[in-house]
């Protein structure tokens, strides 16, 4: 973790989560060819919060592919379970009709 990267973002009033830090790291070293604690010297500030942009709208759209996907599960096991209910309910009445 880029102890620079953590300053400037300090410095510019940007929130950033643990796992956003670490990606913009990532995405400075890529941009730069440097280590970040380097390279984030050498971005302007519009090049540094680009990357920060970046990051986080990746973040946000996986955040959001994420809660779809659970938001699927969930669905999907609702569901199943309406079925298991319709299922045990048929046997109940296929058992006193007997």
């Amino acid at each position: 973790m880029s102890i620079k990267v953590f300053e400037r973002l300090r410095k510019m009033l940007i929130e950033a989560t643990h796992e956003e830090r670490a990606d913009i790291d990532k995405e400075i070293e890529k941009k730069t060819g440097k280590y970040c604690d380097e390279g984030v010297n050498e971005l302007s500030d519009i090049e540094f919060i680009e990357i920060v942009n970046k990051v986080k709208k990746k973040r946000k759209k996986k955040r959001a592919e994420q809660n779809k996907d659970e938001e699927s599960k969930e669905e999907q096991e609702d569901e199943r379970d309406k079925y298991e209910q319709e299922e045990q309910e048929a046997g109940e009445k296929i058992e006193i009709a007997a």
